[in-house]
C-alpha cells in the first residue's frame, strides 16, 4: 500500500518492448511470496527492484543512484519530504544488458524518484528500488507463484480454459480515464464478501515471538495480507478460537490473525495470516486512489497457490490453482 503523493507521482523506467508481439519472462526471484525483479546492467551488475501492485511510485535508493553515476535532478515537494525525508531527486533509469532487462512503464516515462532508503520509508531490505502499480498498468502480467516466474504477456493474451476469471476495478476520472492503477478485487471470508486491494507487495517483518508461535519455518520478512482494525476486532469477537499473535509485526502494536480460509475466484485456500492495519489507512487514504474503500489487502500469501494473470486494460484477473486449493463453498 502507498500514499496519495506517491500514487500521484508519475515515474517510470527505460521503456522497451511496449506492445511487443511476444511474451517476455522478467528476470525475477520469488522470496516467501514476494516478487523481486533482478535486471542486469551492461557491466554485469544485478539490481533488485521490489515489485508491488499496491504501490504508487517507481523509486531508486540514493546510494545506488550515486554508485551508478546517474545524473540527479533535485526535487522539492513538501508532501513528499514528509513521507520520504529531504534530499529527494529524480533520475533516468540506466540501460540494461539485452535480454536481462525489465520493461518500462507503458506510458514511456523513464524517471525514478530517488530518495534515502531506510526501513522507516518502507524500503525492503537489500533492494535497490521499487516498481509500483504504474509499472504494471496498461499491460497484461502473469505471476506464476509456484513456478517462480513473472511474465509480461503479449497483447491479445488468451487465458487457459481452466482459468477462473474475476473483475478488477480501478478508479477513473470524470472522463472515464483511469486515474490510478490500484486494483480492487472481491473475496469471501467467514461468509462475507469483502472488497480488497490486489497487493502483490503486501509484506511484513514478523517478530521473534510470532515466528516461534507460528513455527512454519518461513523467514521473518514475508508476504502477508492486511485487514483493518475494526474487522480484525470483529473476527476476534466472533471466533475466539482463531489464533491471534500480539506484537507480531514490525508496525508498533500491530497484531496478526490466522484466518482459516479465504475464498477467491471460486477457490478456497488457507489458513491465511492477516496483519492488522488502521481503518484510516484503507478506508480514507487508500480509498482516494481506488474506486471505493476496501477492508484490507490480499497479498502473496494467498496468491502463492496460483498462477495469476492480471489484464490491466480489460480490468480482469485469471486464476489457476497450482497447489493447496479446494473449491469454494
Amino acid at each position: 500500500m502507498t500514499s496519495l503523493f506517491l500514487s500521484r507521482t508519475v515515474v517510470g523506467i527505460f521503456a522497451f518492448a511496449t506492445g511487443a508481439a511476444f511474451a517476455q519472462d522478467i528476470p525475477a526471484r520469488f522470496d516467501a511470496g514476494r516478487v523481486i525483479a533482478t535486471p542486469t546492467l551492461a557491466d554485469g551488475t544485478t539490481l533488485e527492484f521490489y515489485t508491488d501492485s499496491g504501490g504508487g511510485a517507481n523509486m531508486l535508493c540514493r546510494d545506488v543512484a550515486l554508485r551508478l553515476g546517474l545524473e540527479l535532478t533535485p526535487l522539492h515537494d513538501e508532501e513528499a519530504e514528509r513521507e520520504l525525508g529531504t534530499d529527494l531527486a529524480t533520475a533516468h533509469m540506466p540501460r540494461f544488458r539485452p535480454g536481462r532487462g525489465i520493461p518500462g512503464n507503458a506510458d514511456g516515462d523513464d524517471t525514478l524518484l530517488v530518495h534515502n532508503c531506510t526501513p522507516r520509508t518502507g524500503h525492503p531490505a537489500g533492494t535497490a528500488g521499487f516498481l509500483s502499480s504504474r509499472w504494471f498498468d496498461r499491460r497484461i502480467w502473469t505471476w506464476d507463484y509456484p513456478g517462480a516466474d513473472l511474465r509480461l504477456e503479449k497483447p491479445g493474451f488468451a487465458p487457459p480454459k481452466d482459468a477462473h476469471r474475476i473483475a478488477v476495478h480501478f478508479k477513473t476520472d470524470s472522463a472515464g480515464k483511469r486515474a490510478f492503477a490500484m486494483g480492487r478485487i472481491g473475496v469471501r471470508i467467514d461468509g462475507e464478501s469483502l472488497d480488497m486491494l490486489l497487493d502483490t507487495g503486501a509484506s511484513a517483518t514478523l517478530s521473534t515471538n510470532a515466528l516461534a508461535t507460528l513455527g512454519d519455518h518461513l523467514p521473518a520478512q514475508r508476504a502477508i495480507s492486511f485487514i483493518v482494525h475494526s474487522r480484525f476486532e470483529r473476527w476476534m469477537r466472533a471466533h475466539p478460537d482463531w489464533r491471534v499473535i500480539d506484537g507480531a509485526d514490525s508496525v508498533p502494536g500491530a497484531r496478526v490473525i490466522e484466518v482459516p480460509s479465504v475464498d477467491i475466484a471460486g477457490f478456497r485456500v488457507g489458513p491465511v495470516l492477516f496483519a492488522e492495519r488502521g481503518d484510516d489507512n484503507l478506508h480514507r487514504w487508500m480509498a482516494q486512489m481506488m474506486d471505493g474503500p476496501t477492508e484490507g489487502a490480499i497479498g502473496g500469501n494467498v496468491f502463492q497457490h496460483f498462477t495469476m494473470t492480471v489484464d490491466y486494460p480489460a480490468g480482469r484477473a485469471y486464476f489457476r490453482c497450482m497447489q493447496g486449493c479446494a473449491a469454494a463453498r
